[in-house]
C-alpha cells in the first residue's frame, strides 16, 4: 500500500505532506543501503536469498518546494533493520543533506522504541549522507552503537536544513 498526503501552505508550490508505505521490498538499493544491510544478519540473508531489503512500514513527513523537499522525519521498519532519517534535498542542484540513525536486527532491537524515536532501536549508529546523489559521501559512526537510545540523543544535532 502507498498513500501520500499533500496539505497546500499557502505558499506558491509549497505542500506539507505525508507518505505512507506498507510490506515493501526494496531491490537495487543505493550503495549506503546494501552497505547498511550488510551490518544485519537477517538482512544479509534477506540479500543472498535475492528477496532484497524488506521494510513492513515505511512513514515520512515532509514539506516540498519549489527548491527543495525538506524531510523533517521518516522511518522505515522491518525485521532485518530500521532506520530513521531528516534532512532536505535540493531540487535544482541535486544537493543533499540527511543525518539519521541505523539499527540493526531491529526486530529484536526495537524493545527500546518506546524510549527512541521510530525506526530506531535501543542499539542504533548513527550516520549522515551528504553531497549529490550521483556521488554522496556517507558517513557512519559506530561509537553510537555503544550509547543506548536516550544517550544517543546527545550526540545528534537537529535536521539538516537548506543552506547548511
Amino acid at each position: 500500500m502507498l498513500q501520500i498526503d499533500l496539505q497546500p501552505t499557502g505558499a506558491a508550490g509549497t505542500y506539507d505532506g505525508r507518505l505512507a508505505i506498507s510490506d515493501i521490498s526494496v531491490y537495487q538499493a543505493p550503495v549506503m543501503a546494501e552497505i547498511l544491510s550488510g551490518l544485519s544478519i537477517v538482512g544479509m540473508l534477506e540479500q543472498m536469498a535475492g528477496e532484497g531489503i524488506k521494510f513492513a512500514e515505511v512513514d515520512a513527513d515532509f514539506r516540498l518546494d519549489p527548491e527543495q523537499l525538506v524531510l523533517r522525519s521518516s522511518s522505515a521498519v522491518g525485521a532485518s533493520m530500521g532506520l530513521s532519517l531528516g534532512g532536505y534535498y535540493a531540487l535544482s542542484s541535486q544537493q543533499l543533506n540527511m543525518q539519521g540513525v541505523f539499527s540493526p536486527l531491529y526486530i529484536i532491537n526495537a524493545v527500546g522504541q518506546i524510549l527512541t524515536r521510530k525506526g530506531e532501536g535501543l542499539f542504533g549508529m548513527t550516520f549522515t549522507v551528504k553531497g549529490t546523489t550521483a556521488a554522496p559521501s556517507v558517513s557512519v559512526n559506530p561509537l553510537t552503537l555503544l550509547a543506548p537510545g536516550p544517550l544517543r540523543e546527545i550526540f545528534r544535532s537537529r535536521p539538516p536544513q537548506a543552506g547548511q
